[in-house]
């Protein structure tokens, strides 16, 4: 997951976070349901992120920053 959230840290706001996630889904989902989940994990990590203005390490987000994610 630490991979796809460095890669995905290249986004700087939610509009366009949201335009990019359903195309990884999507290649995520034909390898298999193990790489879906890691990429639906890495979706939500950025989420928080963007949310709180700050990077947590893998794992690490708050419960205070899952609370400014709609």
């Amino acid at each position: 997951m630490n991979d796809l959230v460095i890669r995905l840290r290249r986004f700087k706001d939610r509009k366009s976070l949201d335009r990019v996630a359903p195309r990884m889904l999507d290649k995520a989902a034909a390898t298999g349901l193990q790489e879906e989940l890691k990429v639906i994990a890495a979706i939500d990590h950025r989420q928080a992120e963007i949310a709180a203005g700050r990077h947590f390490d893998a794992g690490k987000v708050p419960m205070t920053a899952w609370a400014l994610v709609d």
